[in-house]
């Protein structure tokens, strides 16, 4: 996903934070890669962009937590992505 989408989504307009967000697409996007059978990176799904904006908006938002630290990076990645496929938005009960 390109960079400018994905700072458009999380409503950044200066390139301060490119090269974190940038490590946070690639993270997320590796961390999809690990979790979904037959993701392509080149061809996402509606569904799977989706989920690479929402993970990287909330480590985002959580980006003092989080840092450059790759590790830490990828796994609140796979957390939130596993309580995104397993948990889901519920029912609305």
């Amino acid at each position: 996903m390109e960079l400018n989408t994905v700072k458009s989504y999380l409503r950044v307009d200066y390139a301060d934070d490119d090269e974190l967000i940038q490590l946070m697409i690639d993270a997320t996007a590796a961390t999809l890669g690990e979790l979904i059978p037959g993701y392509n990176a080149a061809a996402p799904t509606a569904r799977q962009n989706l989920l690479l904006l929402m993970s990287v908006k909330d480590l985002y938002d959580h980006r003092k937590k989080y840092g450059t630290n790759v590790q830490l990076l990828s796994g609140h990645a796979s957390t939130f992505l596993y309580s995104e496929i397993y948990g889901g938005a519920g029912d609305g009960n």
